[in-house]
C-alpha cells in the first residue's frame, strides 16, 4: 500500500497488515528540500510492529530513534553516524527495501498481478475526506 499522507492512513496500513500477516513495511520519506524532513520505517510481521526507525528534523534539531530487534537487513552501524539526518535516508531506505526484495526504483515493481484497490483523497475541508476506490 502506498500512499502520501500519514494521518488516518496509518490505521489502513496497520488493519492490512494485520490481515494479511505478511511482512509489511511503512515508510515516510520527506521530498528533497522539505522544511521539516522525516524518514521513518515501520515493519510489520504478522499484523504487529516488531520494529520501527526514524530520523527527523524536529524545529531546529534532528533526532534519531529506533525501536525493535534489528533485522537481517539492517546496517546497524550507520546509526551511528554523527550527523543525525544521515543515520536514516531515502537511499538507505530504498537499499533496506531491496534487500528483502522490493525494489521500488523498478517500474515493474508499481504493477500489480492481481486485484488492486486505490484510494484518492478528492477534498480536504472540516467534512470527513472523501475518497474513491477503484479496482483493477
Amino acid at each position: 500500500m502506498m500512499t502520501n499522507v500519514a494521518d488516518g492512513w496509518n490505521s489502513l496500513s496497520w488493519l492490512l497488515a494485520k490481515k494479511h500477516e505478511e511482512l509489511q513495511f511503512q515508510v515516510l520519506s520527506s521530498e528533497e528540500g522539505a522544511s521539516y524532513p522525516i524518514n521513518r520505517i515501520e515493519i510489520w510481521r504478522k499484523g504487529c510492529t516488531v520494529r520501527t526507525i526514524l530520523a527527523m528534523k524536529d524545529s531546529d534539531r534532528w533526532l534519531f530513534s529506533q525501536e525493535g530487534v534489528v533485522e537481517s537487513f539492517e546496517q546497524p552501524s550507520l546509526y551511528k553516524k554523527r550527523r543525525i539526518r544521515d543515520r536514516l535516508t531515502r537511499e538507505i531506505i530504498i537499499q533496506y527495501l531491496r534487500s528483502v526484495g522490493w525494489d521500488i526504483e523498478r517500474d515493474d515493481f508499481w504493477k500489480s498481478l492481481g486485484r488492486v484497490t486505490y484510494y484518492d483523497e478528492l477534498a480536504k475541508s472540516d467534512a470527513p475526506p472523501k475518497t474513491t476506490a477503484a479496482f483493477s
